[in-house]
């Protein structure tokens, strides 16, 4: 310092120099208390989630997933259409639009209805897929006033046939991601193709 004395800039750039210094120290301090801040809500975040992720799954009964063939409606509640209506809009929208266009709001728009009362029916959009999913499969099965072949080979055609017209009728039902559960129509196409081999 006392060299930069004789020289007037010399003397400017040591000052300016020190002033940034301290203005770097103190934005450094700033950072870092900011940051310590940002790590303190962070962690009271996560402990907080933790602590409600917990009460939900303590509170929050398990769902099977043949709920959806079993429960039946709150008889409190007079619905305004029937799972039956539900189940055929979610397969024409489907038919229409594709598996991505079938959203419960969706749903609900053509079906002229809230969002919420869909939840009268299902408790989650994989029910609903459920019921959309074992809708298509009655298709693919033999009527009852048609009675099945007697040989093998013919049952299986017939069976095959059946469901060759229904996955070209529905070609959004490969899409299906989800893992359905296998509801009645399902469990009969599987006993109508055991009994055709």
């Amino acid at each position: 310092m006392y060299e930069s004395q004789g020289n007037p800039e010399k003397f400017m750039d040591d000052r300016k120099k020190t002033r940034q210094e301290k203005f770097d120290e103190a934005r450094r301090r700033r950072i870092n208390h900011v940051e310590e801040r940002i790590e303190e809500q962070r962690q009271r975040v996560n402990k907080r989630f933790e602590q409600v992720n917990e009460r939900l799954q303590s509170e929050t009964p398990r769902r099977n997933p043949y709920d959806v063939w079993r429960r039946s409606p709150d008889s409190r509640r007079q619905p305004k259409l029937s799972r039956d209506d539900m189940v055929a809009a979610a397969v024409r929208l489907a038919d229409a639009e594709g598996l991505d266009a079938l959203s419960m709001r969706r749903l609900a728009q053509e079906l002229g209805t809230g969002t919420m009362s869909l939840y009268y029916y299902v408790q989650t959009k994989d029910e609903l897929l459920s019921l959309v999913v074992n809708e298509v499969m009655s298709e693919v099965l033999l009527p009852a006033d048609q009675p099945m072949p007697e040989h093998w080979r013919d049952a299986i055609r017939v069976i095959a046939t059946r469901t060759r017209d229904a996955l070209e009728n529905h070609r959004w039902i490969l899409d299906v991601k989800s893992d359905p559960s296998m509801g009645p129509s399902s469990i009969l196409h599987f006993e109508q193709s055991m009994q055709a081999t």
